[in-house]
């Protein structure tokens, strides 16, 4: 025989597991998060006016570890224009994808470093320049210091993803 409080502790631990049972059958399995991802690059190569292939052209997306991957070269007239231009790029990706307004500074350096874009130094100071397309949020040197991209910016973001699509 099982006491009250024995009974009590048993029915509440059957309720969370119930709960969880729930929850987890009501889950969509992966596929359907791939196929909203792929939605999502449809509408947003639509946004952009290019087909999808030619988006995947310009950019490969790692949906299971969100990360960007440009495929095609940035060029710029000194390594400022090639941060600026890259993030822009990023940002406007991370947006229109991922439903992320802002990212980790962390985050952005390690997507600009596998690109090849060289010294990251002053990649704080030279997009702080362009508030117009990116805004710097927290402190600088902070573990929580982030980049948000303006309309303007993923306005600038598109087109430089079009004009990469065309060459």
């Amino acid at each position: 025989m099982i006491t009250e409080e024995e009974f009590s502790d048993l029915k509440k631990r059957v309720e969370k597991l119930e709960q969880k049972i729930q929850e987890l059958t009501e889950r969509p399995p992966k596929a359907t998060f791939i196929s909203s991802y792929e939605q999502k690059i449809e509408k947003f190569a639509e946004s952009i006016g290019i087909t999808i292939e030619k988006l995947k052209n310009v950019v490969e997306i790692d949906f299971d570890n969100q990360d960007i991957f440009i495929l095609k070269p940035i060029t710029g007239k000194n390594e400022e224009e090639k941060q600026l231009k890259s993030s822009l790029i990023i940002l406007t990706i991370y947006k229109n994808i991922f439903g992320e307004n802002e990212i980790f500074s962390q985050k952005l350096r390690e997507s600009l470093k596998k690109l090849g874009i060289k010294s990251l130094i002053n990649l704080s100071t030279n997009l702080s320049k362009y508030k117009q397309f990116i805004i710097p949020k927290g402190k600088r040197s902070s573990k929580k210091y982030k980049y948000m991209l303006t309309l303007p910016g993923e306005t600038k973001g598109k087109e430089l993803i079009k004009e990469l699509s065309e060459k």
